[in-house]
C-alpha cells in the first residue's frame, strides 16, 4: 500500500509540474514576476547603442476593455511611448456607439495614435463605413526617417480589388514597419491559431461563391509575403487578431520578422452574452524599440504583461 501512495504522489508531482511548464512556456510569463518581458527574437542587428531612437506602443484586440486603458494610462510616462498604434478589433460589433467610445479611450491615453480596422469592427456593416467616421487609417507615415507602411486587412473573406493589391505592393517595398490587422503570415506549426489573411482553414464550410473569394484572398496575401520577402532591410511586420502573441522570422528570408500582439480582452460581449476568447496568455500589448545604426533600423519588441 505504502509504494502505491508513493508511486502516485510521484506522478501528481510530475503532472503538477510538466503542466506548471507547459503554461509558463507558452503563456511567456517571466517566472521572476518581471511584467516586462524582453523578446530579444526580434533584435535584428547588433543595436547601436542602449537608448533606442523611439518607443511606441501596440495594441490590439481591446473590445473595449477600459480596465486595460486605465492600466496603460497609468504606465504612458514609465513606458517613454511618442505614439500608438491599434491594430484592430476596438470594439465588440462595429456599431457607432462602440466606435465612439474607443476614440474616447485612445484618446484618454494622451498620445498620438494611428489605427487598423478589425473583423469585430466592421461587423454591423461588413465594410469600414462605421470605422471611417472615427477613424482615418492613412497609407503610410514616416516617423523620425523610420517608413511605416499600414495594410488594412479587416476582412476574413473579402479580397482587395486589382488596384488596391498593386496599391499594396507598392506600399511595402521600401517599408521599415508594416502594421496590419490581420497576420499576413503564420507559422505552419503555430497551432494555436493557423489563422491569417486569406487562411483556407474553413473553407469547407463555405458556400461555392465565398470559397471563391477566400481563393483569391489567399492568392494574394501569397503576393503580399512575396513582396516582402524581396526586402534587402530589416523589416518587421506586426498584425493583430488572434489574441495570442507570438514570434517567428521569415523562412525565406531572415531580415523579415513578424510579430503577433496579444489581446487585452479576455472577453467579448455581444448583446449581453459575454464570449470568452480562447488564450492561454494573459492580457498584455507591446512595446516596439528601434534603434538606429550607419542610417540603418533594428528593432526590439517587448511584452508588456498586465498583472490582475
Amino acid at each position: 500500500m505504502n509504494n502505491k501512495l508513493t508511486l502516485l504522489a510521484l506522478i501528481l508531482i510530475v503532472g503538477t509540474s510538466s503542466t506548471l511548464f507547459f503554461y509558463a512556456f507558452y503563456n511567456k510569463i517571466n517566472l521572476n514576476s518581471n511584467s516586462n518581458a524582453s523578446n530579444n527574437f526580434f533584435t535584428q542587428q547588433d543595436l547601436s547603442s542602449n537608448k533606442p531612437l523611439f518607443k511606441f506602443i501596440v495594441l490590439a484586440d481591446t473590445h473595449l476593455n477600459s480596465d486595460a486603458f486605465s492600466y496603460i494610462r497609468n504606465k504612458v510616462n514609465d513606458l517613454d511611448a511618442e505614439f500608438v498604434a491599434h491594430l484592430g478589433d476596438h470594439t465588440n460589433f462595429g456599431t457607432t456607439i462602440e466606435l465612439e467610445q474607443s476614440t474616447t479611450l485612445l484618446k484618454s491615453l494622451g498620445l498620438p495614435y494611428y489605427t487598423l480596422a478589425g473583423d469585430h469592427d466592421i461587423a454591423e456593416t461588413q465594410s469600414l463605413e462605421n470605422f471611417n467616421k472615427f477613424f482615418t487609417t492613412p497609407s503610410e507615415f514616416i516617423y523620425k526617417g523610420v517608413v511605416v507602411k499600414l495594410l488594412n486587412n479587416p476582412y476574413n473573406i473579402q479580397p482587395f480589388s486589382e488596384y488596391q493589391i498593386q496599391s499594396v505592393l507598392l506600399k511595402l517595398t521600401d517599408s521599415d514597419i508594416v502594421l496590419s490587422s490581420q497576420p499576413i503570415y503564420v507559422e505552419k506549426d503555430n497551432f494555436f491559431n493557423y489563422k491569417f489573411m486569406g487562411s483556407l482553414e474553413n473553407i469547407e464550410n463555405l458556400s461555392v461563391t465565398n470559397k471563391e473569394l477566400l481563393k483569391r484572398y489567399n492568392a494574394q496575401s501569397k503576393i503580399i509575403v512575396n513582396s516582402l520577402r524581396e526586402t534587402s532591410k530589416n523589416t518587421l511586420v506586426i498584425s493583430g487578431d488572434h489574441h495570442r502573441s507570438a514570434k517567428f522570422s521569415d523562412p525565406i528570408n531572415s531580415l523579415v520578422s513578424y510579430h503577433i500582439v496579444g489581446a487585452l480582452s479576455k472577453s467579448i460581449f455581444l448583446g449581453s452574452k459575454e464570449i470568452p476568447q480562447k488564450s492561454l496568455q494573459s492580457q498584455r500589448f507591446s512595446i516596439i524599440e528601434v534603434f538606429e545604426r550607419d542610417s540603418k533600423f533594428s528593432f526590439e519588441v517587448k511584452e508588456h504583461i498586465i498583472e490582475n
